[in-house]
Order: C-alpha cells, then sequence, then structure tokens
C-alpha cells in the first residue's frame, strides 16, 4: 500500500512537470574573460636585486642535437615580492633560437624583494661541454637608454 501511495505521488509530480506551459529558456554561453599580460608597463627603475632561486633553462634539443650554443640578454620585472612578472629580450645570439627557453626559465626566478618593482638586466648563456666552437657572448652592462632602445620600454632612472 506504501508503494502504491508513493507511486502516485511521484507519478502526479512527473506529470506536473511535464504539462508546464512555460518555454525553458535557451542555455546562454558565457565565454570567461581572457587573461592577459599587458605589453605596455609604466616607467619603472632598473632595480640592483639578487636572485634567491634560479632555475637553469631547458637547452632546446634541436640546438643540442647541432651543437648550437648561445645567450640571451633580458630584463626580468621584478615585483615588489621578488616574483618576475614579464621578461623582454635585449640581445641575443644567435637570434630567435634560445628566446622563448630563457623566457620559461627566468618567469620561475624568485628575486629578493625590492623596495619597489623595477626591471632587473639578467643574462643566460647556453653552453655545451666539449664543444669545439667558442660560445657567443653576451653583454650584460647594458645602459638605461641601451634598454630603452632595445626593449621599447619605459625605463625610469
Amino acid at each position: 500500500m506504501r508503494r502504491a501511495g508513493l507511486i502516485a505521488v511521484l507519478a502526479a509530480g512527473l506529470a506536473g512537470c511535464a504539462t508546464s506551459s512555460e518555454p525553458l529558456a535557451e542555455p546562454v554561453a558565457v565565454a570567461p574573460e581572457p587573461q592577459t599580460v599587458p605589453d605596455v608597463f609604466p616607467p619603472l627603475p632598473v632595480i640592483d636585486t639578487q636572485p634567491l632561486v634560479r632555475i637553469a633553462p631547458l637547452y632546446p634539443r634541436a640546438e643540442a642535437r647541432d651543437g648550437q650554443q648561445g645567450c640571451v640578454s633580458t630584463v626580468v620585472l621584478v615585483e615588489a615580492d621578488g616574483r618576475v612578472s614579464a621578461v623582454r629580450t635585449v640581445d641575443a645570439k644567435p637570434p630567435e633560437t634560445f628566446e622563448s627557453s630563457a623566457a620559461k626559465a627566468l618567469h620561475k626566478w624568485k628575486f629578493k624583494p625590492a623596495a619597489q618593482r623595477g626591471w632587473q638586466p639578467q643574462t643566460l648563456h647556453y653552453t655545451l661541454s666539449g664543444a669545439s666552437d667558442q660560445a657567443p657572448t653576451c653583454r650584460n652592462d647594458w645602459s638605461v637608454a641601451e634598454l630603452i632602445e632595445r626593449t621599447g620600454l619605459e625605463i625610469s632612472e
């Protein structure tokens, strides 16, 4: 008897749902807001802070196989808490070879917290032990004017 009563209640509930005269609203897909990193930064100074955590860049396979060596000079945007939030290439030898690997590694570095955020020059060298030719060298003593010219950044002095 209980079973029959339960079935009757469920059937009535389902019948009520099936006979609703209100049209169902179509679901609306809402695209998430894209997360973008700004390409334009406010004028920031060059700061002198020391890396606490350095992650070595991965040597690109094709370049390692071919014995290719190189270097990348960059400026990294160090936040006040020591995180790296942006990397810009100043110079690379050979061009367009090691920049991506360098940027990925530098984004994982952690610097000693500074009083303010600012640009910190860093140079990474890609060398192979036993390589017969001399590895290229990149400068790491760029003036503020040269950094501005090469990166397009507004760097305050």
